[in-house]
């Protein structure tokens, strides 16, 4: 499990992180509502305090597996 951070200051666990840029991560059913809420509110994110900033850019689901691909902020 890894710790992302979201811009609002809220935090969320995610599993299986892999690639660079489009960087994708499975998102366990616990984590669903920080992400809703992150997405809906167009908010960025960090895989560490202070690391890279990564904006949500595409969700799928899969077989009930949640998968977000998110690209470095510009």
């Amino acid at each position: 499990m890894t710790t992302v951070y979201f811009s609002a200051g809220k935090t969320a666990e995610v599993e299986d992180v892999r690639g660079e840029d489009p960087r994708m991560f499975n998102i366990p059913v616990v984590s669903y509502g920080a992400f809703a809420e992150a997405m809906t509110t167009n908010q960025t994110m960090k895989f560490s305090e202070h690391g890279e900033v990564y904006v949500l850019k595409q969700l799928q689901v899969n077989q009930g597996t949640a998968v977000l691909h998110v690209r470095r902020g510009r």
